[in-house]
């Protein structure tokens, strides 16, 4: 019969303090209990591990191998306990999160402060790139989860999406084109001017294509830009008419050097999500983060 781990440290806890009896107290244990799991060691094992003295008990050669490895495996257990509690009650912890460059920008950033200062202790790693990207991320586990710009139908294959926030995009000018578009503007109407949106193969740029096209039009930019913080400053420059997320307009608009083109129909706004993949379960930490990112007012806008 496998010796039990209870066996071990009772031989370990007699090897240190050289008394059964003293091992027996420690472990809150009877003496006999303790000699009975000696015994069972050594019958276990073929061989003798302790010489029994009056003054206690004294390891053999072959005991002090055991006690060697023991000793330290024990401690490893001991150890991993510990860190496994603390990672439970949140005294320690390290959280992945996936962002795109507006989610981060526009709604993260005082959400990682706010957690951060709830746990300090815990570790966030934060990676930031395209909504493609982060997928791949949190399919390979490399992330314990992202958040997104979706577009109301959501994403395709298996992730659980929830809403956090709404995200209006618009379409901003600057003021060498005020006189063009004062007025309600259709996007038929825009597809005379030169555009900037971001490149191809973003959910920015599919959704803004996805719109063109519900009104039978193909979009056709003279600019593309694969960061949005990049639109805002060529618009007021002059260079071209918009489509960008509100969030990053916003300034300039109070300012007053680019102004909000006022469509026929405003294009139809997205969500910022918080998407997980099932196949990868979260740890404490991460449900911590979850659970205060979707307690927040899911009314709220981005950028709150």
């Amino acid at each position: 019969m496998e010796p039990s781990l209870d066996a071990y440290k009772a031989f370990v806890c007699a090897a240190r303090t050289k008394s059964l009896s003293a091992a027996a107290r420690e472990l809150y244990l009877s003496q006999p209990t303790v000699t009975h799991h000696l015994q069972n060691l050594e019958a276990c094992h073929g061989c003798r591990l302790f010489v029994r003295t009056r003054r206690g008990v004294t390891l053999t050669p072959e005991g002090k191998i055991l006690y060697d490895y023991l000793s330290e495996a024990l401690a490893r257990i001991d150890e991993a306990r510990d860190v496994l509690e603390a990672h439970r009650t949140l005294a320690r912890g390290v959280v992945r999160v996936g962002a795109t460059e507006t989610t981060l920008h526009h709604f993260l950033l005082p959400r990682l402060r706010r957690f951060k200062e709830t746990y300090p202790d815990i570790r966030l790693k934060i990676a930031n790139g395209s909504t493609p990207g982060m997928l791949t991320d949190l399919d390979e586990g490399a992330i314990d989860f992202a958040v997104l710009v979706l577009a109301k139908e959501g994403l395709e294959g298996a992730y659980r999406t929830t809403p956090l926030a709404e995200l209006r995009d618009v379409v901003i000018a600057g003021e060498k084109y005020r006189s063009a578009l004062n007025g309600v503007t259709t996007l038929e109407q825009l597809a005379d001017f030169p555009l900037i949106c971001m490149t191809p193969g973003t959910l920015s740029r599919d959704h803004i294509e996805a719109v063109f096209r519900s009104e039978g039009l193909s979009l056709s930019p003279d600019m593309e830009l694969a960061t949005a913080d990049l639109i805002t400053p060529l618009v007021e420059n002059g260079l071209g008419i918009g489509f960008v997320p509100h969030a990053f307009a916003r300034d300039a608009i109070a300012r007053r050097t680019v102004f909000e083109v006022q469509l026929e129909h405003p294009l139809p706004p997205r969500s910022i999500c918080l998407v997980c993949s099932p196949a990868h379960p979260l740890s404490a930490a991460a449900r911590a983060f979850t659970e205060m990112l979707t307690s927040q007012d899911k009314k709220q806008p981005a950028g709150t």
